[in-house]
């Protein structure tokens, strides 16, 4: 019996690679395909220079929480997100880049915080320099994305459950920040 191969709404083309990613959106969470150039670090890409007004994802389950009952789950071959709508977005475990910072810097830490939005927490740290206090740097950050490092994701919503990933690039401005004082 042989197996036939399922279709892929794309082609790679020489260069190209796939990786599985979790892109939020103010009340819906998307898991799909993101097809980049080998040299492109998906868990940064939100910060990279020109990047397109819209983003295709591929073999996409999306779930759209809606009201206070079950979401809604969705499933499309191909969407296209618009980026500017991104709140967070993250690789789907156990995919995992390389930290994007160099672990033998000195002078920075890890402030432990909550970045709550619409249904959605994120329980992780802020790496900042360390003579700085969280009401400081949120006073002067001025970036479109950052970085939360170790976190937990979870949902108002209990079946999506806690996900557990490595980095997550959230857009501060669209969510509450909350010290938290490390467990």
């Amino acid at each position: 019996m042989t197996e036939v191969a399922e279709s892929k709404p794309y082609t790679l083309e020489l260069g190209d690679k796939v990786t599985h990613v979790a892109v939020y959106m103010p009340q819906t969470l998307i898991l799909g395909e993101l097809v980049t150039r080998e040299a492109v670090r998906v868990s940064t890409w939100m910060r990279t220079p020109g990047l397109a007004d819209f983003a295709g994802l591929y073999s996409v389950t999306m779930l759209r929480f809606l009201g206070t009952g079950e979401p809604q789950v969705l499933r499309f071959a191909e969407i296209y997100i618009p980026v500017s709508q991104v709140i967070a977005l993250h690789l789907t475990p156990p995919a995992a880049d390389a930290v994007d910072y160099d672990e033998n810097e000195r002078n920075r830490k890890f402030e432990p915080i909550s970045a709550m939005t619409g249904p959605f927490r994120f329980d992780g740290s802020l790496r900042m320099p360390s003579h700085q206090s969280m009401a400081r740097q949120m006073e002067i950050y001025r970036e479109p994305f950052s970085m939360l490092y170790d976190v937990a994701v979870s949902s108002a919503y209990q079946p999506m459950g806690v996900v557990k990933c490595s980095m997550v690039l959230i857009r501060p401005s669209v969510f509450t920040l909350a010290a938290r004082t490390p467990a």
